[in-house]
C-alpha cells in the first residue's frame, strides 16, 4: 500500500499539468449519412427546369353558334296554311344568340301574304283575325343541343306592317330544329310557327258581333286554334 501511494501522487501531478483543451477535446465529427437520391425525381426536376412553364389558361370560347355572344343573318322561304292565293313567302332574318342557348330572332318577308279584310268581313267572321304577319320578332330558347342539332322553342309577336285595319298584331309561338355545319357557323333551320289573335282584338270583335244583332257570341275555338300556321326553311350564317 505504501508503495502504491507515490505512484498515485505522480499520476495526479502529471494530469494537473496537462492543458484543459487536451482533456476535453471532442472526438472527430461523423457526417450524417446522405439520403439515397431517387433517379426518377432527379430526371423530373431536370426536365421541368429545362422546359418553360405554360401560360395559365384564361378561358376558352368556341366560335360560331357556341360563342358567348354571336350574331347571324339569313334568308328563308315559307309556306302558309291559310292563304291559297299567295302560299309562298320569302325574306331575310337577323339573329342574336347567347352561348347557343337563348336569343332573339327577327324576320321580315319581302312579299306580304296577309289579305286586308273589308269592314263587313271583319265584323261577321272571326277568321279574318287570323293573318300571317310579314314582320316577326321572337325570343328563342334551346333547351338542349347535341353536337350538330339543336331543337328550340320560340314565342313572340307578329306585325302586319301594311295593315289598314285594327288587326295588325298577333301572337306567335312555335318550335324548330337547327343543324349547324362548318365550325358551327352555317345553319340550316326548319321552323313551324302558329299565330293567334290578341285577346284585346278578340274581345273587340265579340262586342261588335253582339252589337250587330247576333244572338250568341262566337266560340273561343274560332279565335284560338292552330289553323294559322307557317312553315319555313332558312339558311343562316353566324359570326
Amino acid at each position: 500500500m505504501t508503495k502504491l501511494l507515490p505512484i498515485g501522487l505522480l499520476a495526479l501531478t502529471l494530469m494537473s499539468g496537462m492543458p484543459s483543451s487536451a482533456r476535453s477535446a471532442p472526438g472527430p465529427e461523423i457526417a450524417p449519412a446522405s439520403q439515397p437520391t431517387d433517379a426518377t425525381s432527379l430526371a423530373h426536376e431536370a426536365d421541368s427546369d429545362s422546359k418553360p412553364l405554360a401560360a395559365p389558361v384564361q378561358g376558352y370560347v368556341s366560335k360560331g353558334i357556341y360563342s358567348r355572344f354571336c350574331f347571324g343573318i339569313g334568308v328563308h322561304i315559307g309556306v302558309n296554311a291559310i292563304t291559297a292565293k299567295k302560299p309562298l313567302l320569302g325574306g331575310v332574318s337577323a339573329h342574336f344568340r347567347a352561348s347557343g342557348i337563348a336569343g332573339i330572332t327577327v324576320e321580315y318577308d319581302f312579299n306580304r301574304v296577309a289579305e286586308e279584310p273589308t269592314a263587313p268581313q271583319l265584323l261577321n267572321s272571326a277568321k279574318y283575325l287570323h293573318f300571317l304577319p310579314n314582320l316577326r320578332v321572337a325570343a328563342v330558347i334551346v333547351p338542349y343541343r347535341w353536337r350538330m342539332l339543336g331543337p328550340f322553342v320560340l314565342i313572340g309577336m307578329g306585325f302586319d306592317t301594311e295593315a289598314k285595319s285594327e288587326r295588325s298584331t298577333n301572337i306567335q309561338a312555335g318550335l324548330g330544329l337547327e343543324g349547324t355545319f362548318w365550325k358551327n357557323r352555317l345553319a340550316l333551320v326548319g321552323e313551324a310557327r302558329f299565330f293567334i289573335p290578341l285577346p284585346s282584338d278578340v274581345e273587340r270583335h265579340r262586342e261588335r258581333v253582339l252589337i250587330a244583332g247576333a244572338t250568341t257570341a262566337t266560340g273561343s275555338a274560332e279565335y284560338y286554334n292552330l289553323k294559322n300556321a307557317l312553315f319555313t326553311l332558312s339558311f343562316r350564317y353566324y359570326y
